[in-house]
């Protein structure tokens, strides 16, 4: 078959969309931020233990797109605001879909945890506190894996009659997005991965491990590069080294714990923009006399937000993300405890990766400082042979919110998927790492002690 004849066909089957037709679902009342917003619809899909909150926001001709949102546990609804300014651009070509993915924000059910809440340190005493409510109640899951993520999404697309989509999924979303196109081929036109967190591994594991302190030793080059920034932290690269590496055993389990935890908050703030220039500063605190501050400051300023569903986001990484690979241990002790807690002795049986056929336009998009879902083409090409990759040297996570060409590339892309989109060309803008005053200022600190 010949290129244009290929193009003509895929581009034949993309706009064979179903009119706006609604079955089986029941409207809703729109969240803050979206009420009163032209052209939102807001509704529900009652599922079997649940229901699924979606936004329909009108757009152009083109094939409907989805968020398949991260975390995992993050609720779209919960900025609603912010979603419909950031999808602005795409809706000049096509409708959008927003939805909260079972037991997250409006969808059900409710595995929210005010007992542990999102923006506080686990604690194996009040998971279980909160498992153990959720129990009495009767209808909130203690483990959740994507291929029922991925199939809550196909019965949305079949209920809203849209006979085909675009899967764009971000971090965790992304692993969801990979199981619902293999699920539901037909039904899929296209996968946009941001920020790959693949279903063929756990997310904590021992080659991730190494790839996270890769991203560290780019960050501490970076540093050293720059006078002042070498001046302030001439250690930088060895103390990124101690904190993300297990190194001596700690004494006990609780110093065990505050050492993962920040492992865990470290890598979250190497990946994003607004933090990875305060890095520098964070981790030098972290090794002297000023760690317990530094770690008051984290708990406020660090932690996930509270729109957050905890009982989401411990049944998914219970379910998918403790491998067995001792290599990862250096990440993973406070969620092996809450684990224990949440589970209370279900058994996870080993996720099985499912991939969508070769067939499947597939684009990932790739943040090299990215340290929560680092960049490896190697598995990529062992898995996705036929996606196309776009990595983007100055993006971290979430790559479509930094500044650049990225949105040309989806769009592009989307236009023609038989074709191979532009790069993202960025000039190298050295990173403004901040120094010990600035640094204080910015984080708050002189109100701690």
């Amino acid at each position: 078959m010949g290129v244009k004849l290929r193009a003509l066909l895929i581009s034949s089957l993309w706009a064979m969309t179903a009119a706006v037709a609604v079955a089986d679902t029941i409207p809703a009342t729109c969240p803050l931020g979206m009420q009163g917003a032209a052209g939102v619809e807001c509704g529900h899909l009652p599922l079997a233990g649940g229901r699924l909150f979606f936004a329909r926001l009108s757009g152009g001709d083109g094939v409907p797109m989805v968020l398949v949102p991260g975390g995992p546990g993050v609720a779209p609804s919960g900025d609603g605001e912010g979603w419909l300014n950031r999808l602005a651009i795409w809706r000049r070509a096509r409708p959008v879909i927003l939805l909260d993915l079972r037991g997250t924000g409006l969808s059900g059910p409710d595995m929210t945890c005010p007992e542990q809440t999102a923006d506080k340190m686990l604690q194996p005493e009040k998971v279980a506190a909160c498992r153990r409510r959720l129990d009495r109640r009767g209808d909130a899951p203690a483990l959740l894996d994507s291929r029922t993520l991925a199939a809550d999404i196909i019965a949305l697309r079949q209920a809203l009659g849209i006979r085909r989509w675009v899967l764009y999924g971000i971090s965790h979303g992304t692993r969801v997005a990979l199981t619902a196109g293999a699920l539901d081929p037909d039904g899929t036109a296209a996968l946009v991965l941001d920020s790959l967190r693949p279903s063929w591994r756990p997310f904590y594991s021992s080659r991730l491990a190494a790839q996270r302190l890769a991203v560290a030793q780019q960050l501490a080059a970076e540093c050293q590069a720059q006078p002042a920034c070498a001046r302030d932290y001439p250690d930088l690269d060895a103390t990124l080294r101690d904190l993300l590496s297990p190194g001596t055993p700690a004494n006990n389990a609780e110093e065990e714990y505050v050492a993962s935890e920040r492992r865990l908050l470290l890598v979250g703030l190497m990946s994003r923009g607004l933090t990875r220039p305060l890095v520098p500063f964070i981790a030098s605190r972290w090794q002297g006399a000023e760690a317990p501050a530094m770690d008051k400051v984290m708990a406020i300023l660090a932690r996930p937000s509270r729109n957050t569903s905890v009982g989401h986001h411990l049944a998914v990484i219970c379910a998918e993300d403790l491998p067995k690979d001792q290599g990862a241990e250096a990440f993973l002790s406070q969620y092996r405890s809450a684990c224990a807690a949440w589970t209370q002795g279900v058994a996870a049986p080993p996720p099985a990766a499912i991939l969508p056929p070769a067939t499947l336009p597939i684009l990932i998009l790739a943040g090299r400082r990215d340290a929560l879902t680092p960049f490896d083409a190697a598995e990529i090409s062992e898995n996705l042979p036929g996606a196309v990759v776009r990595p983007v040297d100055e993006a971290g996570h979430d790559v479509l919110q930094a500044p650049g060409c990225t949105t040309h590339i989806v769009a592009q892309f989307l236009a023609d998927p038989t074709s191979q989109p532009g790069v993202c060309l960025t000039r190298k803008h050295p990173i403004a790492f901040a120094d010990p005053q600035q640094a204080r200022r910015q984080l708050g600190m002189e109100n701690v002690k």
